[in-house]
């Protein structure tokens, strides 16, 4: 299932690049080295300046699923 979320994910963040700020590009950056550490960080600041962003909250939450954390916070 992971091999099929990530590359999904991958290829809506590169449409939607253009769109995204520094703690998104950021995120993407990090969640395609698979670096979900600083991936998790970049996407809650962006989470945190810009609650209605929803690619924000998803980026997030495949980050998650690729972490293995299923668990809700």
């Amino acid at each position: 299932m992971k091999t099929i979320i990530l590359p999904s994910a991958l290829l809506l963040a590169t449409l939607a690049h253009a769109q995204g700020g520094d703690d998104m590009i950021a995120g993407m950056s990090a969640l395609r080295k698979q670096d979900h550490v600083k991936a998790e960080e970049s996407f809650t600041r962006a989470v945190t300046e810009a609650p209605d962003d929803m690619k924000a909250w998803y980026y997030r939450a495949v980050n998650r699923i690729g972490m293995g954390d299923w668990a809700e916070r």
